[in-house]
């Protein structure tokens, strides 16, 4: 079956990390990363890279779903291309995973970018950050009906909790802190 994995979560929730520790549990054969890409075009002195590495990623996105391809990719899911992207990979059969990622204070998403910058890794605005926080949600509750399976991920502490999985739709599990956002569940 293709399986498209979607790591989602607002910047600084622990996607790249967390996927890195699913490596071995999908069986993806393409890991699409905007941001690696990202990294390789500004070590080229590729003119724009965060326009191109754009760009390339799109284009990944694209040929995988069209050579039927597992794959994955990672999004903050706060503007609309990431949720066409999953209603394409729908309409051409692709049993689709997310893995929403989420902490409990937007404060501590800032924090973490923040320090991952310190440490040489690319930064965000904090404008981007905020806005991109409640956007992250409402566009989760707006494509939750296209996916098969949303595992919500409270990455807070040091290790992260799952706090709900839904299964086609139905609440499979639900345990821990839960926050008011998911009252849709």
């Amino acid at each position: 079956m293709k399986t498209l994995y979607v790591f989602a979560g607002n910047n600084g929730s622990g996607k790249s990390t967390y996927r890195s520790l699913m490596k071995n549990e999908i069986f993806s054969e393409l890991d699409i990363d905007n941001d690696y890409i990202e990294r390789i075009l500004r070590s080229d002195n590729v003119l724009n890279p965060k326009k191109e590495s754009g760009k390339r990623t799109i284009s990944q996105v694209k040929d995988c779903m069209n050579r039927g391809m597992n794959f994955s990719f990672e999004t903050t899911l706060s503007s609309k291309l990431s949720l066409r992207q999953i209603k394409e990979a729908r309409s051409k059969g692709y049993y689709i995973i997310m893995y929403y990622l989420f902490l409990d204070g937007v404060e501590l998403n800032i924090e973490r970018v923040r320090l991952r910058h310190l440490k040489g890794g690319h930064s965000i605005p904090k404008d981007d950050i905020i806005r991109r926080n409640s956007r992250s949600v409402e566009n989760l509750i707006a494509i939750k009906d296209e996916i098969d399976e949303i595992y919500i991920i409270n990455n807070t502490g040091k290790n992260g909790v799952m706090v709900a999985k839904v299964i086609e739709g139905e609440l499979a599990k639900l345990e821990g802190t839960v926050p008011s956002w998911l009252d849709w569940l």
